[in-house]
């Protein structure tokens, strides 16, 4: 915020590494005044509604695609029951350690043989069930992104602060556009 205090009070954007590393050049891009990224918003979303209808039955598609689980589901019971297999066999050998029975050596060997794929397989199941979890998180994100497009039957002649909200992730601006990512993933571009 410039001017604070004062009449001449406005909202200015900038790179948030502008002046990152003390004695650098600081990054190029400009700084923007809050109305020139709304109307570059504004020009921006009318594209984007140009195309709403096929905009929306792609993300109804990737929607779909998102919530199809069951094969990860599977994959994840799966190798949950080895993992299962391998935890008994190594408790097992854990309580034969202390058995004169068992050769000490070959104990060792074959637990060490047991743990490696353990944990592999554990990660892969943690990684899988975060996966699972995360797609959970962009569905919503895209239904939601679907609804407010669907919202919006007209071009926008004024900035809306809640779509603004609802459909762009983020900005990057480059010396003469600023691109928005859009939540859904997308891109649009607008000259500035």
């Amino acid at each position: 915020m410039w001017h604070s205090n004062t009449q001449y009070r406005k909202v200015v954007c900038r790179c948030n590494g502008k002046y990152k590393e003390k004695g650098a050049d600081p990054c190029a891009t400009p700084n923007l005044d809050e109305s020139v990224i709304q109307q570059a918003f504004i020009d921006t979303a009318g594209g984007i509604f140009d195309q709403k209808g096929t905009l929306i039955h792609a993300m109804e598609c990737v929607v779909a695609s998102i919530m199809e689980t069951d094969e990860i589901n599977t994959l994840i019971e799966r190798l949950q029951a080895e993992n299962d297999e391998r935890e008994a066999e190594l408790r097992i050998l854990v309580r034969q350690r202390t058995s004169e029975e068992v050769v000490p050596e070959e104990n060792l060997r074959r637990y060490e043989e047991l743990c490696d794929p353990f944990e592999e397989t554990r990660k892969r199941i943690k990684k899988l069930r975060d996966d699972r979890v995360n797609g959970t998180s962009r569905e919503e994100q895209i239904s939601q992104f679907i609804s407010s497009l669907r919202e919006h039957d007209k071009p926008l002649e004024a900035f809306d602060a809640d779509l603004w909200n609802a459909i762009v992730d983020h900005g990057t601006v480059h010396p003469n556009r600023i691109v928005f990512t859009l939540k859904d993933g997308t891109e649009a571009e607008c000259e500035i």
